[in-house]
């Protein structure tokens, strides 16, 4: 889905969103936690944690880190009513955080941490 490059070491984002120096994948799935574990290679049925309350819970997001640890997020689905999205990623840059944003069929997608 999209590539978040670092070109310096962060613990910070090692923590908050799996991401470390180099090339990480960001990757989203469409559907049930289990069957989006299952695709993943992932055996748990226990859904990833998470504090949000505006998640839809039929998008998760995986990001492979280019250090080689894999993470899983909830994801909260903002549908746009038909305008077209750009097939881009960015950063979310708020007040008193940072989440990732992505392009997810006609909508955006925001990697919840």
């Amino acid at each position: 889905m999209a590539t978040a490059k670092l070109d310096k070491e962060s613990q910070y984002y090692k923590a908050k969103l799996n991401l470390s120096l180099g090339e990480n994948s960001v990757e989203l799935c469409h559907g049930n936690w289990s069957s989006c574990a299952k695709a993943g290679g992932v055996s748990s049925t226990t859904p990833p944690p998470s504090a949000c309350t505006s998640c839809k819970n039929d998008w998760w997001a995986r990001v492979l880190s280019a250090a080689k640890t894999t993470t899983y997020y909830a994801v909260v689905y903002h549908d746009h009513k038909g305008a077209p999205i750009p097939g881009t990623a960015r950063w979310q840059w708020l007040d008193n955080d940072e989440t990732i944003w992505v392009k997810c069929g006609n909508a955006c997608c925001q990697v919840k941490s």
